[in-house]
């Protein structure tokens, strides 16, 4: 029997609602704040042992909200606001929610749009290439598609920045390479490396190419002593 029973009614036999102190060690157990006599069950309740409130049924926020809780367990979710995905761009600040259009998402060069998916939608990419992506720097390596003194044209739809480096080999080479930049295939020189290098030894120039630009690399000096190490840009 319960310690202590508080019946709303004129006797336990009559009453549809209880209060109670269970049976427990050292004066009462679980608090039953309020039980249905009619079904024999404990509607609400404190369960000392557990350090929790135990619940016969479903709870009806009546659309209040749920704050300050540390972890919310359960096997599901049921929300319509659950699932939305969102991208903050952390340069400026823009927010790009479902149906936007993200701009640079698209080739290795960054051209074309994606669409966000709704967010019961699945993300099948197939296959990601990642052949000569330097994951430290961002910069794609051209150097197999690339030569000295051949003019190649911006088409990315953005600010090109470039790096060239070249190899000597052979000792007291003279090297002489001249980054042009123009809108027209003709030379506009941005940077140049002058200097007599020993074989294994590097020079470098790099250049920032706009939209629609073209640009090259000239070789002059003893060319026939050094040659293309590394063309890279982002």
């Amino acid at each position: 029997m319960p310690d202590r029973t508080i019946n709303f009614g004129e006797s336990e036999a009559e009453a549809t609602y209880q209060i109670q102190d269970t049976d427990g060690a050292a004066g009462g157990g679980n608090f039953v704040v309020a039980k249905d006599t009619n079904a024999n069950t404990v509607l609400l309740q404190y369960n000392p042992s557990m350090n929790a409130w135990e619940y016969a049924g479903d709870v009806d926020m009546g659309g209040s909200d749920i704050t300050n809780a540390n972890a919310i367990e359960s096997t599901t979710v049921d929300s319509d606001a659950v699932g939305t995905p969102t991208i903050i761009d952390t340069e400026d600040g823009t927010n790009y929610d479902v149906g936007d259009q993200l701009v640079g998402f698209g080739d290795a060069d960054g051209n074309g749009t994606y669409e966000l998916p709704n967010a019961t939608d699945g993300i099948d990419v197939g296959s990601v290439n990642t052949d000569a992506i330097d994951s430290k720097s961002g910069y794609t390596d051209r150097t197999s598609e690339r030569s000295l003194g051949l003019w190649q044209q911006n088409t990315t739809g953005r600010d090109l920045e470039v790096t060239v480096i070249v190899n000597a080999d052979a000792d007291a080479t003279d090297v002489r390479i001249t980054a042009d930049v123009n809108d027209s295939k003709s030379a506009n020189k941005v940077d140049e490396y002058r200097d007599t290098i020993d074989e294994f030894d590097r020079a470098s120039v790099s250049m920032t190419v706009p939209n629609t630009f073209y640009y090259q690399v000239r070789d002059a000096g003893e060319p026939a002593n050094f040659s293309l190490d590394t063309w890279v840009e982002q």
